[in-house]
């Protein structure tokens, strides 16, 4: 019996039948197609000089891929990528791209103001990513120049990805880029990328203007006889980024010292250096009351934060300082205006040295609580209080609260001057600390050290 429904039944399967031919059609054609056009298939065996790298970037389209395979390519001019190019090599011990000794672009051009991208000498970068070109993606490869200011340039990159890159001995700074949004800059090693020239010093990262980005797993360290300094990660205004997970082995861990940075997330790091924010004269919250979050980062630097950003926050940190290279304070401010915040909590801090906290000028909103201080004044002897605070400074804005204080060995006091116990210091274990009676230290009964127990998951 025919019906409707067996009539559907011999519709559908000949429409299966068809699409089946003109699928396997199409099919066949393509590849003949690619049969008589591998070049997709190809390109990575078509490099194998420097000339035939420069040829490929020269001659590539947006959006192309090129795999460059191993071996020592040596180039004497900038390669200019495109918009979405892919160049990739096969590992940073086998693919190595390293700059000419006759390509000697000179220092005239440095250092630079750190704001007017046409100040930098494109031509004295290995790979540049001319104003507009975004989508880039550099991976899997050694670059070197000792004479290049750095390895990459980008004006204006959004989307740029750098992945697993080993970036070698160059003058100035190895990453250098101008507005870049949405960028990633992962997995790779710094090592001798950078240095000073004149009054300003570069960084293996010298970022200016970077939204929306993440900078993690990378390695930012001195080498040999390298004394020029060098900055781990150096910014100009920076918003919603995060740098993590990293290791920063140079004397300046992080800087960024001007403009309004607004949400910026620092957290994981082990850092040797100094973390740099002081923003002169303090600069605006933004509406989410955050400049900077500091957590989790292991320092061991005594100068380990350069302030007098507002708006930030500093918590569960590891501060271990050896009692050998104590001579700083914790925390320095250096700035005349400083209106804060400034919230420091649940920190664990070894020997502070020198102190917790040092303004040389007033500094307001400052809140210390639920953390542990241990000072050490058996190997270094020190008679200074632990926070110095300008005498003019507005008290009711202190507050040391919910702490645990103590000093092995000497004693010492909790303040540098009279007026500071004028602060709130309520609530706290004050253990061998000379200046008690200055104060009443009320006790709360509430909590007093860290809330909870500091977890590295990047160490364990």
């Amino acid at each position: 019996m025919f019906t409707y429904k067996r009539l559907f039944r011999i519709l559908k399967s000949g429409l299966f039948v068809l699409l089946l031919m003109l699928t396997s059609c199409a099919a066949d054609e393509e590849i003949q197609n690619e049969a008589s056009n591998p070049e997709s298939e190809e390109k990575d065996e078509i490099i194998t000089t420097d000339f035939d790298l420069i040829g490929a970037i020269d001659n590539g389209e947006e959006n192309e891929v090129i795999t460059i395979p191993k071996g020592t390519y040596v180039i004497d001019n900038q390669l200019l990528l495109k918009s979405g190019m892919s160049l990739t090599g096969e590992g940073t011990d086998k693919t190595k791209i390293i700059a000419s000794d006759d390509w000697d672009p000179g220092t005239a051009k440095l250092p630079n103001d750190g704001v007017n991208s046409d100040v930098e000498d494109k031509n004295a970068y290995l790979i540049v990513l001319s104003h507009g070109t975004k989508g880039v993606k550099i991976s899997n490869m050694m670059l070197s120049g000792p004479k290049s200011h750095g390895a990459i340039f980008g004006n204006n990159c959004d989307g740029l990805i750098v992945d697993n890159l080993y970036i070698k001995e160059f003058l100035w700074s190895g990453i250098r880029t101008f507005r870049m949004e949405n960028a990633e800059i992962r997995n790779s090693t710094f090592e001798n990328a950078g240095g000073k020239h004149g009054n300003i010093t570069g960084g293996g990262l010298y970022l200016t203007w970077t939204k929306d980005s993440d900078f993690y797993n990378n390695i930012f360290f001195r080498s040999g006889d390298q004394s020029r300094p060098f900055y781990g990660i150096k910014g100009r205004e920076g918003r919603n980024c995060r740098i993590h997970n990293n290791t920063i082995l140079v004397n300046f861990s992080i800087e960024f010292p001007h403009e309004n940075d607004h949400n910026m997330e620092i957290d994981h790091n082990y850092m040797t250096g100094t973390v740099s924010i002081p923003k002169f004269g303090g600069g605006g919250v933004p509406d989410s009351g955050i400049t900077f979050n500091i957590h989790h980062n292991y320092f061991s630097a005594s100068y380990a934060l350069e302030w007098a950003r507002n708006g930030t926050e500093v918590h569960h940190n590891l501060f271990d300082f050896s009692t050998d290279k104590d001579g700083g304070n914790l925390i320095s401010c250096w700035t005349e205006i400083s209106p804060g915040p400034t919230k420091f909590h649940d920190n664990l801090i070894k020997n502070p040295g020198r102190g917790v906290f040092w303004s040389e000028h007033v500094f307001n909103n400052y809140e210390f609580y639920n953390n542990h201080v241990i000072a050490n004044t058996t190997t270094t002897p020190r008679s200074e209080g632990l926070f110095g605070f300008d005498k003019d400074t507005d008290f009711s804005t202190i507050s040391i609260r919910n702490n645990i204080i103590e000093c092995k060995g000497l004693s010492r006091p909790l303040m540098r001057n009279n007026n500071s116990y004028n602060a709130d210091i309520s609530n706290n274990t004050l253990i061998n600390i000379s200046d008690t009676a200055e104060y009443t230290n009320m006790n709360a009964n509430s909590p007093k050290g860290p809330n909870e127990q500091l977890y590295f998951p990047m160490w364990c």
